[in-house]
């Protein structure tokens, strides 16, 4: 997945705005759990589950 920056940067070009520091913290968020389910799926995976 792209960094948090470029998907910030390419949420605020889509918009048309920066976005709110309330949103900056959802989409923080968002980023972090996607990691974590990330790195979750792969261990699964290098365990044979």
């Amino acid at each position: 997945m792209e960094s948090l920056l470029k998907v910030r940067e390419s949420t605020e070009k889509q918009l048309g705005r920066r976005l709110q520091e309330k949103e900056l913290v959802f989409l923080r968020w968002v980023y972090e759990r996607y990691q974590e389910e990330s790195k979750r799926k792969l261990m699964s995976n290098c365990n044979g589950e």
